[in-house]
């Protein structure tokens, strides 16, 4: 993957050391519901965002109590020590209002990306479906259908709570912020990759800085 070369090459240039990665990266803590530990540091933004994305129609704990398994989530990205850090690039189903609402009680939140230029990005508004992209296929308990008819957006709010613990996760256990790439930056290009496109993946680093201080 050429956005993982990129960043090695960026990584080795700044810090002197040839980083290792591996691709959808499946740790353990990364789960599709919160885990104790990531509940314990972030209990209030973590409920408040699940009340939100559901209509406030549930309550956290409640839907909780219904599953007995979190399941796991992967990174697309995963560099090693001693960097430690997740990259995920974006593609158009992660920019919406339901992310927006997350994404604007990350007040004191550190992440790996420029959270006004995301939330900016996220004003766009995604409309229900009968779409694998939106509407979730199996009956779940934690993220229902919420509106009338076959059309439904509980695939996108699900979506962006699952981004949600992508960001929180990591930290919760001491690594370094989930990068965020948007795929805006590559002109909404998600493959085949130019120079030109790699070059302005380059500029979006290091203009927010999102590689400094990893160690």
């Amino acid at each position: 993957m050429l956005i993982a070369e990129l960043i090695a090459s960026e990584l080795e240039a700044i810090y002197g050391i040839k980083p290792s990665y591996q691709f959808e990266y499946e740790p353990h803590w990364l789960t599709c519901l919160p885990s104790g530990l990531v509940l314990e540091k972030y209990r209030s933004i973590i409920s408040k965002s699940y009340a939100l994305l559901n209509a406030n129609r549930f309550e956290l704990f409640k839907q909780l109590a219904l599953k007995d398994r979190l399941g796991q989530q992967s990174y697309d990205i995963w560099f090693d020590a001693p960097f430690d850090f997740a990259v995920e690039f974006d593609e158009s189903q992660h920019f919406n209002q339901f992310r927006l609402t997350t994404l604007s009680l990350y007040n004191d939140i550190p992440v790996g990306f420029n959270l006004e230029y995301y939330k900016n990005l996220n004003e766009k508004i995604a409309k229900p479906s009968t779409s694998g992209f939106c509407k979730l296929k199996t009956k779940l308990p934690f993220f229902p259908e919420l509106l009338e008819g076959e059309k439904q957006d509980n695939r996108t709010r699900e979506r962006a709570f699952r981004d949600m613990l992508k960001d929180l996760s990591p930290i919760a256990l001491n690594y370094n912020p989930t990068v965020r790439v948007p795929y805006h930056i590559t002109n909404k290009k998600i493959n085949d990759f130019t120079k030109t496109h790699l070059t302005n993946i380059s500029n979006y680093l290091n203009d927010n800085q999102l590689l400094n201080d990893l160690i």
